[in-house]
């Protein structure tokens, strides 16, 4: 009852801003502007093709115009969801999946019927037509748009009718029979890559991320429902290879707590004893001598000899 009250229609405002009442005024108000809707106005202009596409060869015509087989049905009707809303006929695409072996027969004789008679289309192209309502306080019939409900017979006919074509073809040079599309998978490892340079300077990123305070970012997967992190994880390391410290002076790189090294150790991590506070904020100038030297006195108990050749 509730849904039923909600679906009603009361009262609709007309192009003049009159609210009309009326049932029979409202059934003609509806007719009269789906009826211009879908009506053609003005003339056109015929646009000639001719000579502007490359023509396929007569074996490929043959091919398209090649009777359906059954396994082609079959591969179209597959690819259906088992689940989506029942048809008018109240049957789900599952049943018919499940009793293929029984009812297949017959839908591929229809399916080859409507080939050879595309007229027959008409005949099971049956549609419930309702209208949904476009925005929360409907007012207007322009705030609103139809829906059709179609058979399962005419969606497998309906997808059958386009032929896939894989995306590296698509991307193909259009002289090689493409459309000269840029890949999508590209496209988008390079909006992450970009991004992966964005955290070395939004701060708002890496704190939301728990990126760290280094200059160079720390990225590590992490169970968080974001697809940008995930996508800048699986870019970060092509991205790594080409991120390098310029010490400069030192004057701004920590000694201890930044991955300063062509290695990307962090000396506090591998140190041998604990950093005292007063220490690991230490830049790396405050290790070099005025003639350029490494004070190695300074930090050779603290850190492997190993790490330090």
């Amino acid at each position: 009852m509730i849904r039923r009250r909600k679906n009603t229609i009361m009262r609709i405002q007309n192009d003049s801003g009159d609210w009309i009442e009326n049932q029979s005024d409202l059934e003609n108000m509806e007719t009269t502007f789906y009826r211009s809707l879908f009506t053609e106005h003005g003339d056109y202009e015929p646009f000639c093709l001719s000579n502007s596409l490359p023509e396929i060869s007569q074996e490929d015509k043959n091919m398209l115009a090649a009777p359906l087989s059954h396994q082609e049905i079959w591969n179209a009707f597959s690819r259906m969801g088992n689940w989506k809303a029942p048809k008018p006929d109240g049957f789900h695409a599952l049943f018919y999946k499940s009793l293929w072996s029984t009812v297949g027969p017959s839908l591929c004789r229809l399916i080859q019927n409507i080939q050879e008679n595309p007229g027959k289309v008409a005949e099971i192209n049956k549609t419930f037509i309702t209208l949904i309502t476009k925005v929360e306080n409907m007012v207007s019939l322009k705030q609103m748009r139809p829906i059709s409900l179609c058979n399962v017979f005419y969606k497998l006919h309906h997808e059958r009718v386009m032929h896939a074509v894989s995306w590296e073809t698509l991307c193909l040079p259009k002289s090689e029979g493409g459309l000269n599309m840029r890949e999508a998978r590209l496209i988008n490892k390079s909006f992450m890559m970009n991004n992966c340079w964005s955290l070395c300077v939004q701060q708002v990123i890496r704190a939301k991320y728990s990126c760290g305070e280094e200059a160079i970012p720390v990225v590590i997967k992490r169970n968080v429902p974001s697809n940008l992190w995930r996508g800048i994880c699986d870019a970060w390391d092509a991205v790594t290879p080409f991120i390098a410290w310029n010490i400069g002076d030192g004057k701004k790189t920590k000694f201890w707590k930044d991955r300063w090294l062509p290695s990307r150790i962090i000396f506090r991590d591998v140190a041998l004893a604990h950093i005292l506070v007063e220490v690991s904020d230490r830049k790396v100038h405050d290790y070099v001598s005025a003639d350029g030297d490494w004070k190695v006195e300074e930090f050779h108990k603290l850190i492997p000899w190993s790490v330090i050749i």
